[in-house]
């Protein structure tokens, strides 16, 4: 995969965030083989599991930490240049949905999809929708507070536009954190937007920064909506600046390794936060 992405560039203008990149990747592809079959051995003990378990997500955080700085400040290359297709959307979200939910079964996370009848099929870059919604999900699963998290995903037309809506059932965003829900900056990777854990640091508050650059990547928008309750979030794409077909209707489903990539995090997290309760 390394050599095949360094021909994207000349010798002589190799972006080096996308070597981070490339060098994590080829991490991964080394690692997980080992981790996945040391977490079916038979005779470890319970706490020697959990630390292989432990070991493999942080891993796949880290991972996902440098895609993700890759994503808002990476030059394009073979893997991440846009692609748009006709998509099987009710396919696409009933699949995720289906799979989140087996990944969150012990954490009382609940996923409701409402895909109208007009809206089954959309014209959008799958990898960065993807990007923005499991983005979402991951987000309103870490903080909202609520013991059962409950967020519901519709999809419907506005106009011209494909519309993607998430919310949950947390607290909301307070109003003076608004205005900087999607900045980016050089805070961004200051201390103050780090978790010290000890593993080391990890990056927070990077996701919605990412899937509003993902969204304005398709010309789209990514917006919060102020809501009486919990936090609601839009993903609006243009459905008529791309002279789109559904010619041909892809039924695309993730793999099992982007889903651990996505949700890492707010696996992680809820993991901690259920070692705090056990401990008090």
């Amino acid at each position: 995969m390394i050599n095949d992405l360094k021909a994207t560039y000349s010798n002589e203008n190799i972006d080096p965030i996308r070597i981070s990149q490339w060098a994590i990747d080829n991490l991964m592809e080394k690692t997980s083989p080992y981790l996945q079959t040391l977490m079916y051995v038979k005779n470890l003990e319970p706490e020697q599991l959990e630390c292989v378990y432990k070991t493999k997500l942080y891993i796949t955080k880290t991972y996902s930490d440098i895609h993700n700085i890759a994503e808002l400040y990476g030059s394009d290359d073979a893997v991440s240049s846009l692609k748009f297709a006709s998509y099987n959307i009710e396919h696409f979200l009933n699949a995720s949905t289906k799979q989140i939910l087996k990944m969150f079964g012990k954490y009382n996370v609940d996923i409701q999809c409402d895909c109208s009848e007009s809206s089954k099929n959309a014209y959008l870059d799958i990898r960065r929708t993807s990007l923005v919604l499991f983005n979402l999900i991951s987000n309103s699963i870490i903080h909202t507070k609520n013991k059962e998290k409950i967020i519901k995903i519709s999809a419907f037309h506005r106009g011209d536009d494909f519309v993607l809506s998430v919310s949950d059932n947390g607290q909301g965003i307070k109003p003076g954190m608004c205005e900087n829900l999607f900045t980016i900056s050089d805070k961004l990777l200051s201390p103050k937007f780090m978790d010290r854990t000890s593993s080391g640091l990890i990056l927070t508050g990077i996701g919605l920064p990412v899937a509003q650059k993902s969204a304005n990547d398709m010309n789209g928008t990514l917006k919060y909506i102020p809501s009486k309750s919990g936090a609601v979030f839009e993903l609006s794409i243009p459905q008529t600046k791309h002279h789109m077909t559904f010619g041909e209707i892809i039924n695309y489903e993730p793999t099992q390794y982007e889903y651990e990539l996505y949700f890492s995090s707010a696996i992680l997290f809820l993991d901690q936060a259920k070692d705090l309760s056990a401990n008090k």
